[in-house]
């Protein structure tokens, strides 16, 4: 079952690889997911830019800024199937042909529709991408370091999203160059990534193996819907989304009504992202070393807890307390979730259907999440509010704890 039975897959770690083309395999991986995390958030410094182009109002950009995340609530669990198929060389090129198609949508047309739906296509590649990547590594790295390099994956998104907030800016403002540009900029980038990938990876090796698979049963098919851990991890992950990642748009404006400057309240609260691409690496390491993951997610969620009633009742003077805790206590959450998906399966080949999974309930739980904060938010109040958040982060933990299987 989920501890005990599931291997790495032979064909893939080593058998029929040397290890210098899987080293190579592992860099092209790096890559694409640090790319990836210019294009999942290149809206974000570039949201006063683009509602002046388009000469549109907050909602709307509400829209466009959820359109990647609707797609990947439709789009992802066929995708996983999909994954398991299909050789990983030919999955990248249908990545890079949605990409380019979404991407070069974004940076020709001047009508606001057809922004929406080149955001729409962008975002269904970024989803083939994730799984394509955080599916391989799962069956490429030995089991005993896979906390370790879930997380790694993970933090590349992150590094590429902190980057860009800063480089796009300064594109943008410092040189006077328009958000179209930042866009071709990283079409460059991601052309790279296919060329790395293509060279990299070979045609044989698929998410799962270098063989073809027997086609699977219904019963083999239905066994990750039915399978509890998966369940009480994406629940959790739902959760966490709404506790942190949804609440996160707020959190500067909370800091401000707590008498912290606009101008100070964003770079300090950007350091919580920088601090916690390197906890979550260690977590990543020490999930390891301990050989439990699973204690690493129920520390993650209940320290959490610990981070929001600091920004509640920290001394203004000393919400550097609150930036430092938030940006590293409750960071294996994201890394952990990865991590979990080869004790999850049942049979390697049902690792990328896993992270599909995972994938859709935790996006509906940013898209929904987003929605109920912001009417708790303004029915119940910031305080009120944030103590609701550190019930459902317990509830995370609980989640966790009940999923037995995961060590």
């Amino acid at each position: 079952m989920a501890n005990g039975k599931v291997e790495v897959n032979p064909a893939i770690n080593g058998a029929n690889l040397s290890p210098g083309r899987v080293k190579f395999i592992m860099v092209a991986i790096t890559f694409c997911m640090f790319v990836m995390g210019f294009s999942m958030f290149k809206l974000l410094p570039m949201q006063s830019a683009i509602m002046e182009f388009f000469q549109i109002q907050e909602g709307a950009y509400g829209i466009l800024n959820t359109a990647s995340g609707w797609v990947t609530v439709i789009f992802t669990i066929p995708v996983g199937f999909l994954i398991r198929k299909m050789s990983s060389k030919w999955c990248m090129f249908l990545w890079f042909v949605l990409l380019l198609g979404g991407s070069l949508i974004q940076v020709y047309t001047s009508n606001y529709t057809l922004f929406v739906i080149g955001r729409v296509i962008e975002g269904a590649g970024n989803g083939f991408l994730a799984l394509l990547g955080h599916s391989l590594t799962a069956n490429l790295v030995p089991r005993h370091r896979i906390g370790f390099w879930a997380s790694f994956m993970v933090t590349m998104g992150m590094l590429g999203q902190v980057i860009l907030t800063n480089v796009g800016t300064i594109l943008m403002v410092g040189m006077g160059y328009s958000f179209q540009f930042v866009f071709l900029l990283i079409i460059i980038l991601q052309a790279i990534c296919l060329v790395v990938w293509m060279i990299a990876v070979p045609s044989s090796v698929r998410v799962t193996g270098t063989a073809n698979s027997a086609k699977p049963t219904r019963e083999q098919t239905l066994r990750v819907f039915k399978n509890k851990e998966n369940w009480l991890v994406s629940v959790a992950l739902i959760f966490f989304n709404i506790a942190v990642v949804s609440f996160s748009a707020y959190v500067i404006v909370y800091m401000g009504m707590r008498g912290i400057p606009a101008a100070e309240a964003g770079p300090l609260y950007s350091y919580t992202s920088l601090i916690g691409i390197f906890a979550m690496l260690v977590f990543g390491w020490l999930a390891d070393k301990f050989g439990s993951k699973r204690k690493m997610a129920i520390f993650s969620f209940f320290t959490g807890i610990l981070a929001l009633l600091l920004l509640v009742h920290v001394p203004v003077s000393m919400i550097w307390i609150y930036i430092v805790v938030f940006g590293t206590l409750p960071r294996s959450v994201a890394g952990m979730s990865q991590a979990c998906s080869p004790d999850i399966a049942e049979m390697p080949m049902d690792i990328p259907v896993v992270n599909s999974f995972r994938n859709t309930v935790s996006q509906l739980g940013n898209i929904v999440g987003g929605i109920i904060t912001g009417f708790l938010l303004e029915g119940i109040g910031y305080t009120n509010t944030i103590y609701v958040l550190c019930v459902l982060m317990a509830l995370g933990g609980i989640c966790w704890i009940f999923a037995k299987k995961i060590p």
